[in-house]
């Protein structure tokens, strides 16, 4: 999975937002809901000290990764020297599993009492809904609009958000006008020639990130909060 172009393409969005964050405030990296780790393994091995915590008992994706995990941890449940050392706090494709998202991100800053930047990503544009969305446990894709809504409450002192995925839009929104059904199991690529597409896909979507208008649509949003 960490070998699809569209992680590929995430892990280094995601890390520019990070490095914009941790050179206004420096510290540990929280990625809440990491699954199995593939953006804090992406991540340490960039550099950045990041660590994971994930309620269910996912298999982390490799050994390496592994001790930098709490699995089958709530946040309200991590130990006070992590969470009082996390300065930046990713939510990535977490907050549209939640039925109140901006109840959860005040239960983050409560938990984490030196957060100062948050780097959220999600699940863009409500026309695009598919089946693929509900077999995925998702009450709804956003806008950029929506960003100040979800983050209502917080201290929240500069706002940057962009969508990305720019040139899935106009094919997945084709295929949900049509009422096309997608497959939602995903099969990453094992190497060869798909691989080496896959790679290729995700340097360009990465580079579209850093070309393309940021109010663009795109099939996925990404949001970086400064926090007072």
């Amino acid at each position: 999975m960490e070998r699809s172009f569209w992680n590929r393409a995430r892990n280094r969005v995601i890390e520019r937002r990070v490095r914009r964050a941790l050179a206004v405030v420096s510290g540990r990296v929280l990625d809440v809901g990491c699954g199995r780790g593939i953006v804090v393994d992406y991540l340490r091995r960039s550099g950045i000290d990041c660590v994971g915590a994930e309620i269910s008992q996912a298999p982390p994706l490799n050994a390496a990764v592994a001790p930098h995990l709490r699995l089958g941890c709530d946040i309200a449940d991590l130990p006070a020297d992590l969470t009082s050392a996390v300065r930046v706090a990713l939510l990535l494709d977490v907050l549209e599993h939640l039925p109140e998202p901006n109840d959860f991100l005040h239960r983050c800053r409560k938990t984490l009492p030196a957060l100062r930047a948050l780097v959220i990503t999600l699940p863009a544009r409500q026309e695009l809904w598919s089946n693929y969305d509900e077999h995925y446990g998702h009450f709804q894709r956003h806008r950029l609009e929506d960003l100040p809504g979800l983050l209502a409450g917080l201290p929240v002192r500069s706002l940057d958000t962009s969508y990305f995925f720019h040139a899935l839009y106009f094919p997945l929104l084709i295929l949900a006008m049509l009422g096309h059904k997608r497959n939602p199991e995903f099969r990453p690529p094992r190497g060869g020639l798909a691989g080496a597409i896959h790679q290729v896909m995700g340097s360009v979507f990465s580079l579209e990130d850093r070309l393309m208008p940021r109010h663009l649509p795109g099939t996925s949003l990404i949001a970086l909060a400064l926090l007072d």
